[in-house]
């Protein structure tokens, strides 16, 4: 059955439950105003790439269940969830996850079954399961990227020189990030001399 997992327990193959709505909010852009007194409009200083605030994901869920076991089932799935901060991967986008604080809102008991809702704060990005690594090879590399800015992790055998973006950088061998190097929504170009093997790693993102 449909459903979606919390960290590594799915909604329906480890807690029975019935996925019966879900919601995925849209992250709302952070954005900078001033009004203009007597003037129509306002002035906009929101700065690109532009920011998102946090996306909010509602799910809400049916357990079939005897009267008299229906507030201790609950009490044990809820000692899971309720106040943590997990993965949140939907079976129907199982390629990525959402990462955020779960709280338990609402929870009603009927004839022969209870339902209850789980609110998400997640972060605005849902994220790639699978970490992007590829090996660069000397001279220019293209590398895609999501909608999601990232500064890659680069670990070398040797020292490394970086152009990118009409800037140079050179760093010795070993595991490092350098903060000028930020990838973009799309193709990303780097030029990579010396290093020996260099392997870059960084973390895909989505609306």
């Amino acid at each position: 059955m449909i459903g979606l997992k919390f960290g590594e327990k799915h909604s329906h193959n480890d807690y029975g439950l019935i996925l019966t709505s879900k919601d995925i909010g849209f992250p709302t852009p952070k954005v900078e105003t001033i009004d203009i007194p007597h003037s129509d409009g306002s002035l906009d200083f929101t700065s690109e790439p532009i920011k998102l605030k946090n996306r909010k994901l509602s799910f809400e869920f049916a357990k079939p269940e005897f009267q008299k076991n229906m507030l201790k089932t609950f009490d044990n799935i809820a000692s899971e969830i309720h106040g943590q901060k997990m993965k949140i991967t939907l079976d129907d986008d199982a390629g990525y996850y959402y990462f955020g604080r779960c709280t338990i809102t609402s929870f009603q008991t009927l004839q022969g079954y209870f339902t209850f809702k789980v609110d998400v704060d997640a972060e605005p990005y849902r994220l790639k399961q699978t970490i992007t690594e590829k090996i660069l090879s000397q001279g220019i590399n293209t590398l895609h990227n999501g909608q999601k800015a990232v500064v890659p992790q680069f670990e070398t055998s040797d020292s490394v020189t970086i152009a990118f973006n009409d800037k140079t950088f050179t760093h010795s061998k070993g595991n490092f990030k350098i903060p000028e190097i930020e990838f973009i929504k799309g193709d990303n170009i780097l030029q990579i001399t010396g290093g020996g093997t260099v392997k870059i790693t960084y973390q895909e993102g989505d609306l």
